[in-house]
């Protein structure tokens, strides 16, 4: 009787396991014009060049979401879910999936940033982490995402 309502539990955990994975979605980068405000390059700036928890995210009032309260690294992914942009934070920095549907629940949720690259179509750059403002103002003006 034991066994079969272990069997039984753990066909329950596994069937829910593989059904939430079938189902999460992730999103994906992203294609078309797109335009940063100065408060969005500001934030976009924090993102290519701090080192990130959320306590960090909330005292630097930037936009997105950590899920990071120990050690600080370098955020995963930037966002952009329609017209709102924004930091997405994973846990832990051995963890690299992206922002699942439940976070970029849109069908306009698309990756503007892994890392440190910029990974839009037809924009594809890699960005030093020591890049100033002033330099990645110049640089996305000359991509076309700034004016």
């Amino acid at each position: 009787m034991k066994l079969n309502l272990i069997k039984v539990l753990l066909s329950i955990i596994l069937s829910s396991l593989i059904t939430i994975n079938a189902h999460a979605g992730k999103a994906k980068p992203g294609s078309g014009p797109i335009t940063f405000n100065d408060k969005e390059l500001k934030d976009f700036h924090v993102y290519i060049t701090k080192k990130l928890d959320k306590f960090i995210m909330e005292d630097l009032e930037v936009e997105g979401f950590s899920f990071n309260s120990m050690q600080p690294f370098y955020a995963n992914y930037f966002v952009i879910n329609g017209n709102y942009k924004n930091i997405f934070q994973w846990d832990s920095k051995s963890v690299n999936l992206g922002p699942e549907k439940g976070r970029c629940s849109s069908p306009n949720c698309k990756i503007f940033a892994k890392k440190n690259k910029i990974v839009w179509k037809g924009a594809k750059k890699k960005i030093s982490r020591k890049i100033s403002f002033d330099e990645l103002k110049s640089l996305m003006k000359e991509l076309g995402f700034y004016k």
